[in-house]
């Protein structure tokens, strides 16, 4: 499947399609390594008696060993009970890639996952290999409840999409008496994975309400039934409860940090989205810095210009107490202390006709970021809220598997910075970094990740907060960096690439890299 993009290449989204080796190899490392433990720990709890020592045994084996006595009905894998409860584990198990471009890795693991289900219904049925609505009503199942995708660009979700509803009619004969299509669309959805609920130094939703509730019951109504509307989840997602999320979302951020426009167009469409409270607000106890909105130093009109209202002047910028100029206008003009600041806010959005710009100020994200990102916030918990904890007051969610080759380098706009600095690991140039770190949120104990990513994130000096965050979020890290294997990883792209997989394991003591 191929597809054109006109606005964007490759490059400008850091995104470059995984080979299927690639693929492969982290499938191996993450899913295959989630189903060995899964079924290790079912077959054990069924043995009789169910001991240590049964499932120190079972972990001798491969995962294709299992998989054979399985399928054989060999000893402890052949109990009827294990083998039910096995298969319900499998078919519910969570996976997710959130920046799956057209679906490769999708497509991967309902491969795995399909694999793992065919050897126990082998096993429960005297190895006999299911018929083709068995194989439909399974493949069915597990993309409708096991595989998610997020992605920035629509077009990819699309297709993404389609590959996936292909894999599930592959090779069989779909007939009317199957029942209906399965409606994948809900799983693999448009949205920028790194803005949005939750946020990583808070502790679940600031909120839950009863129209999430109801956007899961309209959720799983067209996912399994095929009654719900999208039309009714679309207005619920929009008129309801977006708005207030993004409002939940932006009141959770309370520091402030450096932001830089990258010319006076951005600052002034900053500008225009400010109340003259909120420029005041933002601006208080600040200096105000301007700069010439290009490459040059302060001209001497400019210098002038800025003269006349007392500004310190330098070679490259020039800069006064947001304070002095609101006085500047109290006694110029002999203005109230609110007129004032309205005088100094149409000022300061004035500076353009200057060729002059802001410097940088310091600040919280608000409104005006949101609506400046790539694509739109995605709320986890609210996009995917079937899949929130169960029990639980934090309505976090958690996926069992995360894998994929999210985008690489600097790509990030300003307002997408202001969002990624209340990391936990920040921002160090590369998209990577808070990518890693958002799925490490994401996943559950017990789980599993495993990324293509750049070569960066093993010996920049600059990653060594993310390497800190690995230790103490995964249990051993493993990084294998390539230059080249023995070609390029990707065709037509001299990247130097690492394939990063590690296990969730809260442990007090840091964990090794390898």
């Amino acid at each position: 499947i191929t597809y054109l993009e006109h606005d964007r290449d490759k490059k400008d989204v850091g995104a470059y399609y995984t080979p299927t080796d690639v693929t492969r190899l982290i499938i191996s490392q993450t899913l295959d390594r989630k189903v060995k433990d899964i079924l290790v720990e079912t077959f054990a709890s069924h043995a009789t008696p169910p001991t240590e020592a049964v499932e120190e045994s079972m972990r001798e084996d491969s995962l294709e060993k299992i998989l054979r006595d399985i399928e054989q009905g060999e000893g402890w894998f052949g109990d009827t009970n294990g083998l039910a409860d096995a298969e319900e584990k499998i078919l519910n198990l969570k996976t997710v890639d959130p920046a799956c471009g057209s679906g490769h890795f999708l497509t991967s693991l309902m491969t795995g996952i399909y694999r793992v289900w065919e050897a126990i219904y082998r096993g429960r049925h005297g190895r006999e290999n299911p018929g083709e609505k068995e194989v439909y009503e399974a493949r069915k199942q597990i993309a409708l409840q096991a595989v998610y995708g997020v992605d920035i660009n629509p077009i990819a979700v699309e297709i993404a999409k389609l590959r996936l509803w292909l894999k599930v009619i592959e090779g069989i004969e779909w007939e009317r008496s199957f029942g209906p299509l399965p409606n994948i669309d809900m799983n693999i959805t448009t949205g920028n994975a790194l803005v949005g609920l939750p946020v990583q130094r808070s502790n679940g939703l600031p909120f839950w309400a009863d129209d999430v509730e109801k956007l899961a019951s309209l959720r799983e109504e067209h996912k399994y039934d095929s009654e719900g509307r999208k039309k009714d989840i679309i207005d619920v997602q929009e008129e309801s409860i977006k708005p207030r999320y993004n409002d939940a979302f932006i009141n959770q951020f309370n520091e402030k940090y450096e932001w830089e426009p990258s010319s006076h167009k951005e600052f002034k469409a900053f500008m225009d989205s400010l109340s003259i409270s909120d420029f005041s607000e933002i601006f208080s106890n600040q200096y105000i810095r301007v700069e010439n909105d290009g490459d040059d130093p302060l001209s001497e009109q400019q210098k002038n210009f800025l003269e006349n209202k007392d500004f310190t002047l330098y070679k490259w910028v020039a800069k006064l107490r947001f304070k002095d100029l609101v006085d500047s206008f109290v006694v110029e003009n002999k203005l109230d202390r609110n007129e004032a600041k309205s005088k100094a806010y149409e000022w300061v959005k004035s500076i353009g006709e200057e060729n002059l710009t802001l410097q940088s100020v310091e600040r919280q994200p608000t409104e005006y970021d949101i609506s400046n990102i790539q694509s739109e916030p995605l709320h986890w918990s609210v996009i995917f809220p079937e899949l929130t904890s169960n029990g639980t007051d934090d309505h976090n969610i958690q996926f069992d598997v995360i894998v994929g080759n999210p985008p690489y380098g600097n790509i990030l706009n300003n307002s997408e910075r202001l969002f990624v600095n209340y990391n936990l690991v920040g921002y160090n140039q590369d998209v990577s970094t808070p990518f890693v770190e958002r799925q490490c949120q994401l996943l559950s104990e017990g789980g599993y990740f495993g990324n293509i990513t750049t070569a960066r994130l093993v010996y920049n000096g600059k990653t060594y907060r993310l390497h800190n965050f690995l230790r103490h979020r995964l249990g051993d890290v493993y990084f294998s960096s390539f230059g080249s294997r023995p070609s390029r990883i990707f065709k037509n792209a001299d990247i130097r690439t690492s394939i990063i997989t590690g296990k969730k394991e809260t442990t007090e003591s840091k964990s090794s890299i390898y």
